[in-house]
């Protein structure tokens, strides 16, 4: 899919690469995208993890809010 995303993109394009867990086991599920691509158009790929995210405020307030929401049987 990423490949597909890259040859698709726009100059200066941005991806972020998130959820990729199911190909760490996987060495067949690997793929790299086409890198004349991400250097032609200037594709800039970045990797994050979600942990990154867990001590911002936004985040915080998520959790509390979605606590809540559990346990009062909204979601």
């Amino acid at each position: 899919m990423l490949e597909a995303a890259v040859a698709n993109m726009n100059l200066h394009g941005r991806v972020a690469v998130c959820g990729v867990i199911s190909e760490y086991t996987d060495p067949a599920k690997r793929g790299a995208p086409n890198m004349l691509d991400v250097i032609y158009k200037r594709i800039k790929i970045q990797g994050f993890l979600a942990a990154d995210f867990i001590m911002m405020k936004s985040y915080t307030d998520f959790h509390a809010k979605t606590r809540e929401y559990l346990e009062n049987g909204k979601i």
